[in-house]
Parts: C-alpha cells; structure tokens; sequence
C-alpha cells in the first residue's frame, strides 16, 4: 500500500476544495486501503464541508481489490462521519483477460451487485 501518497493525495485535493467549494474534487483510494486511511479521510471530510453542510471531497472507490463485507463496514462507519463515496469505474466486463500485475479470475473492472 502507497499510503504516504495516498496521505499527500488528500492533502492536496482538501486544498483544491477549499479553493474550489462549488466542485467537488475526487480522490481513488482501494478498498484495502480504506481502514488504514479512516482517521485521514474523516479529517479531510471534516476540513472540507462546505455551507451545504457537506464535504465537496469525494473517495471514489476503486476496482483495484475487493469490497468486502469488512470494507462495506469501515465505508459505513466513516459515511457516518461525513465522509462521501463514490464506485470509480463500474462496470460489468466477461472474457476478458486479467489487466498485467493483477490476479484473479476475472477482469479488474468487473462488479457483481
């Protein structure tokens, strides 16, 4: 895990929404991630709702590991806390080969709801 990159990501994308508090500025962070990064990402929350009473920082979710019922749980916990999710790149792809560096039985992309 990247997680000092992922720490500077946020620090960076908190600036651009105090910056910019009409858009809302998103920042990609993997399912596995998301525990070890919960303390950050609800103090970026935090530092960045703006009047609406909302942050304008959204944590898109990737496709780059499984969201489990483990990671369901930490997403819910810090929705609480206000912070704002998004599913990045959704999609349903079959018979497709697995994208190089990943493993699994099916392509990276894919999403069973």
């Amino acid at each position: 895990m990247q997680l000092a990159f992922t720490r500077k990501q946020l620090e960076f994308a908190a600036r651009a929404c105090k910056a910019l508090p009409h858009f809302w500025t998103s920042v990609n962070i993997r399912p596995n991630e998301l525990a070890a990064l919960k303390d950050d990402l609800i103090a970026t929350a935090a530092e960045t709702t703006t009047e609406t009473g909302s942050s304008n920082l959204r944590i898109e979710v990737t496709e780059y590991a499984p969201i489990t019922a483990e990671v369901l749980a930490v997403i819910a916990e810090m929705k609480e806390a206000g912070v704002v999710f998004a599913l990045d790149d959704v999609n349903e792809v079959r018979d497709h080969p697995v994208p190089l560096g990943m493993t699994g039985p099916g392509h990276a992309c894919s999403m069973t709801l």
